[in-house]
């Protein structure tokens, strides 16, 4: 797809960085995964809807998200983070699959205790299915989005809470991108190593032209939970 060579470049472009901050010391690398166990619908301008998961059938689909982050010490350039969501569920004779990967470039506007806040941009691709009875609606897509995250730590627990997201909106196509969580991250502590959990809910939200003519929307949403490791 085309979105592949703006990815590609992203990569590469986040390689740069990373090789950049190497040099001058890496602050913070952390990687994690996550099971969401979320629900998946589309809909389309002629009129159907295609629905999969616990709202639909009563059974609990999963989605798998996993994350890779690098902080470092030069000041001008951006921080990366990457992550990569994969959405497979089969459920009525309906299945839907969903693959994306987020490439983030982001600044941390204010670090201290208890204020984290995060601003950025970066670029959402991906690939997306829905069929059922022979039908089938499947489009890619590239999605530049602005970014933030904002988390409020509770001093001397390793707790915090707050929210993340990305957003884009464009009049050509009727284009649009939410994807948002709200959650707590709670950090266990420790030393060159840490670990920690996340939990809470997250929301994806897709419009897209899928034919020249016709747009459609797919929505996945629902908790999540997952583990990390920090290496400092």
């Amino acid at each position: 797809m085309r979105g592949g060579a703006v990815i590609r470049a992203a990569l590469a472009f986040s390689g740069l960085v990373l090789g950049c901050g190497a040099e001058a010391g890496l602050a913070d690398f952390n990687v994690g995964a996550a099971y969401w166990a979320a629900d998946s619908e589309m809909t389309s301008d002629t009129g159907g809807s295609w629905h999969t998961g616990r709202a639909a059938y009563g059974v609990a689909p999963g989605g798998l998200y996993v994350w890779g982050e690098a902080q470092h010490a030069v000041p001008v350039l951006p921080n990366i983070r990457l992550r990569g969501t994969l959405y497979h569920d089969t459920a009525g004779g309906m299945r839907s699959k969903q693959n994306h990967l987020d490439v983030i470039g982001y600044w941390n506007a204010i670090d201290l205790t208890p204020v984290s806040l995060r601003l950025g941009i970066g670029a959402k691709a991906g690939d997306m299915s829905y069929r059922k009875a022979g039908e089938r609606i499947s489009f890619t897509h590239v999605k530049p989005f602005v970014y933030g995250r904002l988390f409020l730590e509770a001093p001397g627990t390793g707790l915090s809470f707050g929210g993340e997201g990305e957003f884009m909106t464009l009049p050509h196509n009727h284009q649009k991108l939410f994807d948002g969580l709200l959650g707590a991250d709670w950090n266990f502590g420790g030393t060159l190593v840490s670990g920690g959990a996340v939990a809470g809910y997250r929301y994806l939200y897709l419009r897209e032209d899928y034919s020249g003519s016709l747009t459609a929307a797919t929505r996945i949403r629902g908790p999540y939970a997952g583990l990390y490791l920090s290496f400092l």
